[in-house]
């Protein structure tokens, strides 16, 4: 088992901050979510109570709204280090902190940011077959009410949206390019504190993932979280308009959900969204083939930088 990641203290006024001594930088819908809620139940494992703290991207996705409900994400955001301080002043005596932002991934820029304020952490990612997860993160917003192209529309307005500054979901399939970005984390913090995690092995064999994850983070191996659920589904909604509801796009939605408290509003959106989230349809061909040789140089060189061949 690799040494335990070391603490990673910050003082605040009159008390000492746990900082993340793990980072686990996306990539998008490669069952990030999933991972959050399986990690936090280890009991060795502190993880804040929300999930996406963005603080080392706070500037990046400060600059790109224009996308429809793009400006939400700096709702949760942090922009500031007491904010983000805040989150770990719960976090006691666990050996292990971490934050699970997956725009970090989209913006390998702030790997020196992250090893600037945090120090020689390890960081994970969790990567899966590109197609797939292009698809998925489309259907992320379609299931939200925020995408109204179809799917291959969507990639043939991909340029387009960037240049008009829309935030970092609206890259469908720019942000699957992996392989520069992972090198950039590993040029930065070394391959050896750079975990890469398949999301087709996570499916498969969730707990072989999780014991092998355990062991890079330096917590005991054999626990065994309740792997029972999936969370974050993408799919088709419903009922468009409850979608949009639940993604809090209009002013009846946030005067609403003030009304319930913080916790129970949680639970109570992520039931109606899982019931909301219907099935998927099928890529369509053409789109695929596009994909398939936007990406195929990629995947080579993501199969020469790990050591092996992802079965995609």
């Amino acid at each position: 088992m690799p040494d335990r990641v070391s603490a990673n203290l910050r003082p605040g006024p009159g008390e000492c901050v746990r900082l993340p001594n793990f980072v686990l930088i996306g990539a998008p819908k490669c069952g990030t979510t999933s991972l959050y809620h399986y990690l936090r139940q280890h009991p060795e494992i502190y993880l804040p109570d929300r999930k996406e703290l963005h603080y080392f991207t706070y500037q990046q996705l400060k600059k790109q709204t224009a996308g429809p409900g793009d400006e939400r994400v700096l709702d949760f955001a942090c922009s500031t280090r007491a904010e983000y301080e805040a989150h770990y002043r719960a976090a006691g005596s666990a050996p292990v902190a971490g934050d699970l932002s997956p725009s970090y991934f989209c913006f390998p820029e702030v790997a020196r940011a992250i090893r600037a304020e945090l120090g020689d952490v390890r960081i994970v990612v969790s990567v899966r077959d590109p197609i797939q997860r292009t698809y998925s993160q489309y259907m992320h917003l379609v299931r939200d009410g925020r995408e109204e192209l179809s799917f291959h529309e969507g990639l043939l307005a991909e340029e387009e949206r960037i240049r008009r500054g829309y935030g970092f979901l609206w890259r469908y399939a720019s942000s699957s390019l992996y392989t520069d970005r992972i090198a950039s984390f590993i040029e930065v913090f070394g391959r050896d504190r750079v975990k890469i995690l398949l999301f087709e092995d996570l499916v498969r064999s969730p707990h072989t993932v999780l014991r092998d994850l355990f062991g890079f983070l330096g917590v005991d191996p054999e626990f065994r979280p309740d792997l029972s659920r999936v969370y974050n589904r993408s799919g088709r909604p419903r009922s468009l308009l409850l979608a949009r509801f639940l993604s809090k796009q209009n002013a009846l939605a946030r005067r609403a959900t003030l009304r319930v408290p913080r916790g129970m509003r949680t639970r109570l959106s992520r039931f109606l969204l899982d019931r909301n989230t219907g099935p998927k349809e099928a890529i369509e061909a053409r789109s695929a083939e596009f994909l398939r040789g936007y990406f195929r140089a990629d995947v080579e060189r993501l199969s020469k930088l790990i050591g092996s061949k992802p079965d995609w």
